[in-house]
């Protein structure tokens, strides 16, 4: 399913920031079949890298081709 173009999967880690005022959450997101961490400052933040990420993909993938006959 990994190697499936149509897949994507995301580890996402979080935790509260020990000490923090404001209660912030911090975390990461790992893209798995891309290998990237990107450390994120709040949950907001976790669903736009995703988002970014999975259009990014879409456009360097072609779409599906014509029907084989």
């Amino acid at each position: 399913m990994i190697g499936n173009p149509s897949y994507r999967s995301f580890l996402v880690r979080l935790w509260r920031e020990a000490g923090a005022e404001d209660d912030v959450w911090r975390g990461e997101v790992e893209h798995i079949q891309g290998g990237a961490v990107v450390a994120v400052a709040s949950l907001e933040a976790v669903f736009d890298l995703i988002r970014r990420a999975v259009a990014k993909d879409e456009e360097r993938e072609p779409g599906p081709g014509p029907p084989m006959a």
